[in-house]
């Protein structure tokens, strides 16, 4: 029983953690972690990644990086702890090393929204092709269709590529999920046709 009551304190510890990642990149859509957490298998696990979370947040990459990876040495499949480096390393720019545990997050689950999320935001932000990149976001909102994020980094890339239609669909989706992006999608749709038309929810 205690050891139960233990580990929803560290899901729910963890759980908060990301969250609070998500609203700080909120203005940087490029950095957005959206994990979801399909399961924490120990309390030792949820405590690393607590304290590699708020190291993140601190904006010391590389000794999150040793952290995360304490994490992933005592549950070497959970998913969860790849995508998070995966996201550590495209901070850094090294995109190598964000493709590789990003691809093992994939491994692990193929279900997990994030590392689809990841996947595409690695193409997007740090290698540009566009093409690609709607594979993977396509994926993360078919896992996760409550995402705020991934509806809005997929609407800029179909803005970049020339679909104002979809790019406003996807900017209007963002804003049903989540209003405060009312005010970072404007300045992405301004240029776009019908404009006008995105959701005031």
């Amino acid at each position: 029983m205690v050891e139960r009551s233990m580990r929803r304190f560290a899901f729910s510890s963890v759980f908060i953690s990301l969250s609070f990642i998500l609203i700080a990149c909120a203005t940087r859509p490029d950095l957005v972690i959206a994990p979801r957490i399909d399961f924490i298998y120990s309390a030792s696990f949820a405590k690393f990644m607590e304290k590699g979370n708020i190291l993140f947040n601190e904006g010391r990459y590389n000794e999150a990086i040793e952290i995360f990876n304490k994490a992933i040495k005592i549950e070497p499949y959970n998913a969860l702890g790849y995508v998070i480096l995966g996201q550590v390393h495209l901070r850094l720019n090294n995109i190598e090393e964000a493709l590789r545990y990003t691809s093992l997050a994939m491994e692990k689950s193929f279900a997990l929204a994030s590392a689809y999320a990841t996947m595409g935001n690695i193409f997007h932000f740090g290698l540009r092709d566009y093409e690609r990149v709607l594979e993977y976001y396509d994926l993360a909102i078919w896992h996760n269709p409550y995402s705020d994020a991934h509806f809005f980094n997929r609407g800029q890339v179909h803005a970049k590529m020339g679909f104002n239609n979809m790019a406003l669909q996807d900017f209007n989706a963002a804003v049903y999920l989540n209003p405060f992006y009312i005010t970072i999608a404007l300045p992405e749709v301004i240029f776009l046709p019908n404009w006008g038309n995105l959701s005031k929810h």
